[in-house]
């Protein structure tokens, strides 16, 4: 199947199975499969996909209907603008704890220091250290799943 096709098969699927915003989440594995962008599946519909990418996203595809988040597929979310690893050994960030941050953010001067305890994928304290040049952290958690992540 080349891009246009399999596209449009992953829209179904994700249809069929009710799945909320079904359009852009089979684009989105469809990318995230084919390491490429948005840009070059329109540019390049007619790309055929290999034996390997089609079996890969059938099979997302199909977690997908089963309601595996998109995030824990991809193995990636967004936060504060900036990419994470994600898996199932911590929560997926969520956007109204981007408020959190925001808040945070002009708390934390140079020289400041602060503590993520229960830390997941590390989301808040990067996200932090990133905005708030000159602080620092020390970010834990209970699951060494969870800090391998964030590491």
């Amino acid at each position: 199947m080349n891009y246009a096709a399999s596209y449009s098969f992953g829209k179904e699927q994700l249809i069929t199975a009710h799945v909320p915003d079904a359009p852009l989440e089979a684009r989105l594995l469809l990318e995230h499969v084919c390491h490429t962008t948005h840009h070059d599946l329109l540019a390049h519909g007619d790309r055929i996909l290999s034996p390997e990418e089609e079996t890969h996203y059938r099979a997302l595809l199909q977690k997908r209907a089963n309601r595996i988040p998109l995030s824990y597929l991809t193995g990636t979310a967004e936060f504060m603008g900036l990419p994470f690893q994600v898996n199932s050994s911590v929560l997926i960030p969520r956007a109204d704890t981007e408020i959190l941050v925001e808040e945070a953010i002009p708390l934390l001067t140079t020289g400041t220091r602060f503590l993520d305890l229960c830390t997941g994928s590390g989301c808040i304290a990067l996200s932090l250290l990133h905005f708030c040049k000159g602080t620092s952290a020390v970010a834990t958690d209970l699951s060494p799943d969870a800090l391998q992540v964030a590491r």
